[in-house]
């Protein structure tokens, strides 16, 4: 578990780096707030919010609980928790993948 959480932490930091620095990339205005309201420059951050997501839902799992009815247990809603980010990653992947092609010029 300790190796587990150890190797999850590092990939959420690198994460974040990768977010913010595509976000400097990206950014068109000189005030940050613009940026965070143009889509076309705030998607950059998507990975932020679903690794937070994730971190919550890791909870679950680093603070395991008895099992509620017989039914629900700590490990079951760490992976409810993990349902949504999965959906979402895929398409900000996509996104990123042809933002990045875009950049590079082909002779």
């Amino acid at each position: 578990m300790r190796a587990n959480v150890f190797i999850g932490v590092i990939q959420y930091f690198l994460w974040f780096y990768q977010a913010g620095s595509s976000f400097n990339k990206s950014r068109k205005h000189s005030n940050l707030i613009d940026d965070l309201k143009d889509p076309d420059v705030n998607w950059t951050l998507t990975p932020i919010v679903l690794v937070m997501s994730v971190l919550c839902g890791m909870s679950f799992e680093m603070f395991d609980f008895a099992p509620m009815f017989d039914l629900l247990d700590a490990h079951a809603l760490w992976h409810f928790a993990t349902i949504w980010p999965a959906l979402f990653w895929y398409s900000y992947m996509v996104r990123d993948v042809e933002d990045g092609l875009k950049d590079k010029k082909y002779d």
